[in-house]
C-alpha cells in the first residue's frame, strides 16, 4: 500500500549549476566543411560498391558459363538458399531427377573430402 501513496511535493533547486545540453551549434563554415567531407566519403563508397557489384556479376557469369550443372546448382544455393530444387532445375534447364542425381554426387564428394 505504501507504494501507491503520493510522494511529497518537492520543488526545483535553482542553486545547482545548469546541465550543459548536447545541442552544441557549430559555425556554418565548419558544418559546411563536415558535410563536404562526408559527401565525398559517401561518393567513394558508392563507387566502390558499384565496382564490387560488377566484379561479383562477372564472377557469377564465369562460374555459370562453365556449363557444369553442379557449379550452377551451388551458385543458385549460395544466392538463394531457400529456393526449392525443382525451381533451380527449371532455371538451369535440367530435369529435377537429374538435378537430384547431381546433388547426391555433391554430397558423396563432400563425405569423401571430410
Amino acid at each position: 500500500m505504501n507504494i501507491y501513496k503520493p510522494s511529497d511535493a518537492k520543488g526545483i533547486d535553482y542553486s545547482q549549476e545548469k546541465v550543459q545540453s548536447s545541442l552544441h551549434q557549430q559555425d556554418i563554415f565548419t558544418t559546411a566543411n563536415n558535410i563536404k567531407i562526408i559527401t565525398s566519403f559517401i561518393k567513394e563508397l558508392e563507387e566502390e560498391l558499384v565496382e564490387l557489384k560488377g566484379q561479383r556479376n562477372k564472377l557469377e557469369k564465369t562460374i555459370n558459363s562453365l556449363g557444369d550443372i553442379k557449379k550452377q546448382y551451388i551458385m543458385y544455393k549460395i544466392k538463394h538458399p531457400r529456393m526449392p530444387n525443382w525451381k533451380i532445375a527449371n532455371a538451369i534447364h535440367v530435369a529435377p531427377r537429374t538435378l537430384n542425381n547431381y546433388i547426391r554426387q555433391i554430397k558423396e564428394e563432400n563425405k569423401n573430402l571430410a
